[in-house]
């Protein structure tokens, strides 16, 4: 069929006549050339006016002009937007399932300083515990600095939480004394340098039974001997042993300074609780003769032109 070029004379919509050439209908307002050159959706065949179906292929003529064909093409672009919605809420799916953390974890339980943490990637999860603070424990003494290390330490996990410095008050128990003749000179030794740098101390034994804390001055001169006894009086010849009950102190020199600064170590040796001021004051009331304090009895004597001093731990 040819192409429809007719010019309609009443309004396609309305009826209204219409004037030749007017395109508009004046009285709906309908598009006059909407209704020329009508063709069939599906074989493309010209439409007559008023004809409702092609004539070529039978499919029925929707008007574009119509409700009908304007409520279809409202319902096409909805059915549009609902898709491209669809597609987007697909592919929202599809993205949070590719990125979806699907590890099956294995879990370490949190401890004090680490919360619970996967052993496979590492992810945490919570807080540490946190320590658990225990009673304070004492390190193994020092007899030498007359100090022991307090360690308070985590009941749960060991670790030292803090720690701080003790230092004797005595060295005394028991009537003996805590140090060895070893730990001894070198206590007597490291005060001596401290108080007087030319002092020193060397632990010698001259044989089997005997042995000795040597005071001497510039390494050479020799000021006096400390020999140790337990509490039956006989001599410790164990430079690691214990039970030291009474000392005895020879003084080879006569010279009263170099006497009286090897009295002051060994106060302070014996003593810790004393500064120097301290055991210098208690020195000079050894050398009066006989005189006790903190439980350490101290007797300063003369005899045949030497001098001797007798310490026992009461």
């Amino acid at each position: 069929m040819e192409g429809n070029n007719y010019s309609p004379t009443t309004c396609p919509k309305c009826g209204e006549t219409l004037n030749d050439g007017q395109r508009f209908c004046p009285s709906c307002g309908a598009d006059i050339d909407a209704y020329k050159n009508r063709s069939c959706a599906k074989c493309g065949a010209a439409i007559a006016d008023g004809q409702t179906f092609c004539t070529e292929c039978g499919a029925k003529y929707l008007d574009p002009n119509s409700k009908a064909a304007k409520a279809k093409k409202i319902g096409k672009k909805i059915l549009i937007g609902l898709l491209i919605a669809l597609g987007l809420f697909i592919a929202l799916i599809v993205a949070a399932l590719c990125t979806a953390d699907t590890h099956h974890h294995e879990w370490a339980a949190a401890i004090c300083t680490e919360p619970k943490t996967c052993t496979e990637c590492g992810k945490t999860e919570g807080e540490p515990l946190g320590h658990t603070a225990g009673d304070w424990e004492l390190d193994d003494p020092d007899y030498v600095t007359a100090t022991v290390w307090m360690r308070q330490r985590c009941t749960t996990c060991g670790a030292s939480l803090d720690s701080k410095l003790k230092k004797f008050t005595t060295l005394c128990e028991n009537g003996e004394l805590l140090l060895t003749p070893d730990e001894f000179t070198q206590r007597c030794g490291k005060l001596l340098e401290y108080c007087f740098s030319e002092y020193g101390t060397q632990l010698i034994s001259a044989d089997s039974e005997s042995l000795g804390c040597v005071i001497t001055k510039n390494k050479t001169t020799h000021i006096g001997t400390v020999l140790f006894n337990d509490s039956d009086d006989k001599a410790i010849s164990n430079k690691d042993g214990h039970g030291i009950a009474n000392m005895m102190v020879g003084f080879k020199s006569t010279e009263k300074t170099e006497i009286a600064k090897a009295t002051v170590a060994l106060v302070m040796t014996l003593d810790p609780s004393l500064e120097f001021d301290d055991a210098k004051s208690v020195a000079v009331k050894i050398f009066d003769g006989t005189y006790t304090y903190n439980g350490i009895k101290y007797v300063f004597a003369a005899y045949s032109g030497a001098y001797y001093m007798s310490i026992s731990i009461e």
